[in-house]
Protein backbone atom coordinates (compact mmCIF):
# COMPACT_ATOMS: atom_id res chain seq x y z
CA UNK A 1 0.00 0.00 0.00
CA UNK A 2 1.61 3.20 -0.69
CA UNK A 3 -0.10 6.44 1.57
CA UNK A 4 0.74 9.31 -0.35
CA UNK A 5 -1.15 12.33 0.85
CA UNK A 6 -0.40 15.54 -1.32
CA UNK A 7 1.21 18.57 0.98
CA UNK A 8 2.05 22.32 -0.58
CA UNK A 9 3.00 25.61 1.34
CA UNK A 10 3.38 29.07 -1.19
CA UNK A 11 2.57 32.91 -0.92
CA UNK A 12 0.01 34.88 -2.59
CA UNK A 13 0.64 38.21 -3.02
CA UNK A 14 -1.77 41.39 -3.30
CA UNK A 15 -2.81 44.95 -2.69
CA UNK A 16 -5.59 46.11 -0.65
CA UNK A 17 -3.87 49.53 -1.37
CA UNK A 18 -2.18 51.73 -3.72
CA UNK A 19 1.77 50.89 -3.70
CA UNK A 20 1.04 48.70 -0.49
CA UNK A 21 1.71 45.07 -1.38
CA UNK A 22 0.85 42.18 1.43
CA UNK A 23 0.86 38.50 1.32
CA UNK A 24 0.08 35.03 3.08
CA UNK A 25 1.63 31.80 3.46
CA UNK A 26 -0.99 28.96 2.75
CA UNK A 27 -0.45 25.77 3.52
CA UNK A 28 -2.61 22.51 1.80
CA UNK A 29 -1.22 20.51 4.84
CA UNK A 30 -1.83 16.48 6.23
CA UNK A 31 -5.49 16.92 7.53
CA UNK A 32 -6.49 20.78 6.47
CA UNK A 33 -5.49 23.40 4.56
CA UNK A 34 -4.89 26.57 6.28
CA UNK A 35 -2.83 30.06 6.10
CA UNK A 36 -1.30 32.79 7.85
CA UNK A 37 -2.74 35.87 8.59
CA UNK A 38 -1.54 39.42 6.59
CA UNK A 39 1.73 39.87 5.92
CA UNK A 40 2.47 43.11 5.31
CA UNK A 41 5.32 44.78 3.30
CA UNK A 42 6.56 48.35 3.80
CA UNK A 43 6.81 50.80 1.20
CA UNK A 44 10.66 52.02 0.33
CA UNK A 45 10.24 55.13 1.37
CA UNK A 46 9.06 54.56 5.05
CA UNK A 47 10.91 55.78 7.42
CA UNK A 48 12.94 52.84 10.39
CA UNK A 49 9.78 53.29 13.21
CA UNK A 50 7.45 52.45 9.98
CA UNK A 51 9.52 49.48 9.11
CA UNK A 52 10.33 47.94 12.58
CA UNK A 53 6.66 48.44 13.59
CA UNK A 54 5.29 46.36 10.16
CA UNK A 55 8.57 43.75 10.82
CA UNK A 56 7.03 43.04 14.27
CA UNK A 57 3.69 42.44 13.33
CA UNK A 58 4.61 40.36 10.67
CA UNK A 59 7.30 38.25 13.22
CA UNK A 60 4.05 37.14 15.60
CA UNK A 61 2.43 36.33 12.27
CA UNK A 62 5.26 34.10 10.90
CA UNK A 63 5.56 32.49 14.04
CA UNK A 64 1.67 31.70 14.73
CA UNK A 65 1.78 29.72 11.12
CA UNK A 66 4.91 28.29 12.07
CA UNK A 67 3.15 27.20 15.01
CA UNK A 68 0.36 25.46 12.89
CA UNK A 69 2.74 23.80 10.84
CA UNK A 70 4.50 22.15 13.71
CA UNK A 71 1.45 21.15 14.99
CA UNK A 72 0.32 19.47 11.86
CA UNK A 73 3.44 17.91 11.94
CA UNK A 74 3.33 16.62 14.91
CA UNK A 75 -0.25 15.55 14.81
CA UNK A 76 0.73 13.68 11.23
CA UNK A 77 3.61 11.45 12.50
CA UNK A 78 0.90 9.87 15.47
CA UNK A 79 -1.58 9.37 12.67
CA UNK A 80 1.05 7.58 10.20
CA UNK A 81 3.24 5.95 13.16
CA UNK A 82 0.30 5.04 15.22
CA UNK A 83 1.74 6.43 18.67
Amino acid sequence: QNDYFEESEGVKFFSKQRNILSSFIFRLGYFENYKSEEIKWYPLNSDNAEKVEVFTENKKTLNDFDEKKLKEREETEKDIFDY
